[in-house]
């Protein structure tokens, strides 16, 4: 993607929800954001994007069914560790 929110192959620029689902999966994939930080509230990426909450909650929505996050009702949304990680973990802890 390039500065203007187009790709930067030339290709049609990204949607905002798009944008943000970048933005916010390129954090995680970085390790700029570890597993079990809190992603910002959505009332604060909508003044952060400017753009309505229904733009942001569709963004995390993806972020969550492609499972990179945890959405929690009231308690926000968090990185979740990635599954291959959190499998070896579980078995160590069954001893």
């Amino acid at each position: 993607m390039d500065v203007d929110g187009g790709d930067a192959d030339g290709g049609e620029p990204l949607s905002l929800h798009q944008r943000i689902l970048s933005d916010i999966r390129e954090r995680i994939l970085s390790g700029a954001w570890a597993p079990g930080h809190r992603i910002p509230f959505e009332h604060e990426l909508t003044a952060e994007y400017k753009c309505s909450r229904m733009t942001v909650n569709k963004a995390l929505s993806q972020l969550a069914k492609a499972g990179l996050i945890e959405r929690r009702r009231r308690s926000g949304s968090f990185v979740r560790r990635p599954q291959s990680q959190a499998a070896v973990l579980e078995i160590h802890d069954i001893r």
